[in-house]
This record gives structure tokens, C-alpha cells and sequence, in this order.
């Protein structure tokens, strides 16, 4: 992205966990300042946290202070990486508004925010998608969440003509919090790294009851016809997507809301979140899933006052 910003900024982490370590006023409680501080620095980065924060830094710690609001945004698109928050004061002006992003290693602090850039990127990057027909909503406990993508993993997989109890099982347990395949980036963001028994088989049953799954011949999986038209659109590339909004409340305390999209190449938008055991799975079209994430850029407040808590 071109430099375009009044303030544009680039500090190691190192500069930036050191400035948080000798700053002495008050910070808020979505502040960046109270991130949690690094456990030690390496030889390569002892050498770079005596360097000098630039000057223009100090007119961006009033607005780093006491922020209101902020989103965390994470897309993995299939040539590029955005990892980045965005700060927002008590009255939203976007012009107000300041990123600190990760590039290669260092942070790039900007004021505005670029939030105009991201999403004309993300435009770009994804594919235009329609709603198949079939899909309706899902609404599972968490266990179940899990198995649902794990099935989408193995229905069509090659060494998995038999869709089995035991291969799923399997299957979990080999992808826990790996990013390779949608069960193992769902372990990551459920937080789970294993399931016991009890648990496996409340989940098979209620995919069973969803209709998701029947019993076929032999002990063997049969998914419904719409699963497997969605599985075979995952075998292609996919682009993942978190959005994390914290709003401070008036108590003290934040709210926050966690929205996960997963778009296949040239196939819908899946947006999942979970909240306490219930995963909810709906489908979207592209231009909807965008436009989720503009309205939470351009005022994460009002969304998030207007989603259901």
C-alpha cells in the first residue's frame, strides 16, 4: 500500500514492548500499551530496542491511550497476509483512527487508519459468490462445530472412499491447531486440541439428527447431498478471514464479538462464530461478507450495539 498517511510509521516490537515498559500514565483497557510484554529479546532484537522511536510517535500515544473501541483483522488471502488492529476514539472519526500492523516482522503504525485500502484489497483478492441452494443455517454444539469441518476435510478426499467413525476420529486428532486443513483451523479458533469419547459420539449423533450425516452400509458415512457439494468447493483454495471487535462498555468492562469467514476459490463465503457451546454456521454471498466487515471498520460501536449480545 502506498505511504498516503499523515502519519506512517515503522517500529520494531522490541521499541514498541520497551516504550509500553517505561510508560507511566494511565491506559485504557483495549489501550495497545497494556499488550502483554515480551518474555525476553533476542541478541538480534537487544539491539534493537535502544533505537529511537521516532518523534511522530508521541502525537499518536493520545489517541493509543484510552481507545474506545477496537477491531482486530486477520486475512489470509491466497498471495498476501493483512494482520492488523485498529484503534478508534470515543467519538468515532475515521480520521482519527490508528493501525498498527505487522509486516515482516515489524510494526507499521498509521494515522488514518487505512481501512479504505484493506477492504479495496480484499475486494480484489476475493471472488464473487452466491448463495447455494440447500444451505441452511446450522446451529451446533461446539464438539459438533468441530466435526463439521472435519467432514468437509475428508468428503472427496483422496484415501477416504470410506467415510468411517474411526477415520474421522482419526482425522481430528491428527489436524489439532494445525492450519493445513479446516479441522485443524477450527481446533485453533474453538480451542480445542482433543475430544473424549463421550463428546465424539454427542457430536456424531447430532450431526446425524441436523441431517447432516446418515448411517450407509458396512458402518460407512453418508453425508447429505449439500455437504458434499460444499466439501468439494474446500478442496480448492481457501481465504480465511477473523474480525475480533472490543467495545468498551460503561461498566469498566468490554464486550467483544469474533466473526470467522472461510471463502473457497470461486465458491461462497461460511461465516462461523461461536458463543458459549454453540457454534452457528451460516453461508453468504461475497459482497455481504464485505460488507460486514465496512460496517464493523467504519463504526465497530454501532455494530456491535445492533448484534444481538
Amino acid at each position: 500500500m502506498e505511504k498516503i498517511n499523515e502519519i506512517d510509521i515503522i517500529l520494531s516490537i522490541p521499541q514498541l514492548d520497551m516504550f509500553s515498559r517505561s510508560f507511566t500514565q494511565p491506559v485504557g483497557m483495549l489501550s495497545p500499551f497494556r499488550a502483554a510484554k515480551l518474555d525476553s529479546l533476542s541478541g538480534e532484537n537487544q539491539s534493537q530496542e535502544n533505537e529511537p522511536i521516532p518523534g511522530e510517535f508521541s502525537l499518536l500515544v493520545p489517541s493509543l491511550l484510552d481507545p474506545a473501541a477496537s477491531v482486530g483483522l486477520t486475512i489470509f488471502l491466497q498471495d498476501d497476509l493483512i494482520d492488523t488492529s485498529v484503534f478508534y476514539p470515543a467519538v468515532i472519526n475515521l480520521e482519527d483512527t490508528v493501525s498498527i500492523s505487522q509486516e515482516e516482522g515489524l510494526l507499521r503504525i498509521q494515522q488514518p487508519a487505512p481501512l479504505a485500502e484493506i477492504l479495496s484489497l480484499l475486494q480484489q483478492e476475493t471472488v464473487s459468490s452466491s448463495q447455494p441452494d440447500g444451505f441452511s443455517p446450522l446451529e451446533l454444539k461446539v464438539e459438533a462445530g468441530w466435526l463439521w469441518w472435519a467432514l468437509l476435510d475428508l468428503i472427496n478426499h483422496p484415501g477416504a472412499e470410506r467415510l468411517t467413525i474411526p477415520l474421522l476420529r482419526q482425522h481430528l486428532e491428527e489436524s489439532a491447531q494445525e492450519l493445513e486443513n479446516l479441522a485443524g483451523y477450527a481446533s485453533i479458533i474453538l480451542d480445542l486440541n482433543a475430544i473424549n469419547e463421550a463428546a465424539f459420539m454427542a457430536g456424531i449423533n447430532e450431526l446425524f439428527q441436523k441431517g447432516i450425516l446418515t448411517l450407509g452400509q458396512n458402518g460407512t458415512l453418508e453425508p447429505a447431498d449439500r455437504q458434499a457439494e460444499l466439501a468439494a468447493q474446500f478442496q480448492a483454495k481457501k481465504t480465511y478471514i477473523a474480525i475480533t471487535t472490543n467495545i468498551l462498555l460503561e461498566n469498566g468492562e468490554f464486550g467483544t464479538i469474533r466473526l470467522y469467514f472461510v471463502q473457497p476459490a470461486g465458491g461462497p463465503f461460511i461465516l462461523w462464530y461461536w458463543v458459549d457451546d454453540a457454534v452457528t454456521i451460516l453461508n453468504l454471498t461475497s459482497e455481504k461478507a464485505i460488507s460486514i466487515i465496512t460496517q464493523i471498520l467504519a463504526d465497530p460501536v454501532s455494530y456491535y450495539q445492533s448484534e444481538p449480545q
